[in-house]
């Protein structure tokens, strides 16, 4: 290599070095003021027998196993309808559901915010009307423990409603 091509590359390192400092800088900062924005949410889930988990009727998580919790990263805003379908896979009444969603580790939705339906509309999943949605019976949940939370309550359907096998849980994002 001649020396003017030396002395070429040279200058243009040293041009690059400041634009990359830059560029390095600029995108830290952008990537921790985003980071910083939004909380984090994580959801633990119960069901008893199978499941599934959605957020204005995207699946966010599918659950087969009634003897462990699920956990899911979610994405929620204010607004946004949170709702999960639970069956009895082996035919019977409508299955248990319990959920808690932490916000920064912190309780922010569990399950005493949801209702039910047996029969809901065709655009329950994404329509925050709760018309025709009842509040669940609780009962303590003690043989799984989700997140950070004590005396755990898991919902059922009223008595009447128990022959269903299938039952819609939904609630609507408030904060």
């Amino acid at each position: 290599m001649n020396g003017g091509n030396k002395r070429l590359i040279l200058k243009y390192r040293a041009m690059a070095s400041p634009i990359l400092v830059l560029l390095i800088v600029f995108g830290l900062h952008h990537f921790t003021f985003a980071e910083d924005s939004f909380p984090k949410y994580q959801a633990h889930v119960y069901c008893d027998d199978v499941g599934e988990l959605f957020v204005n009727g995207n699946s966010v998580l599918r659950m087969d196993n009634w003897t462990k919790p699920f956990e899911v990263a979610l994405e929620i805003k204010k607004g946004d309808v949170i709702t999960a379908i639970v069956k009895d896979a082996q035919g019977g009444p409508g299955g248990a559901f319990s959920i808690l969603v932490l916000r920064d580790d912190k309780n922010f939705i569990d399950i005493k915010d949801f209702r039910y339906a047996t029969d809901p509309k065709p655009d329950w999943q994404t329509n925050p009307s709760m018309a025709g949605f009842r509040w669940p019976e609780f009962s303590p949940l003690t043989t799984i423990s989700m997140g950070n939370a004590k005396n755990l309550q898991k919902a059922w359907t009223d008595p009447k409603d128990r022959r269903f096998g299938t039952i819609y849980f939904k609630t609507i994002v408030r904060q």
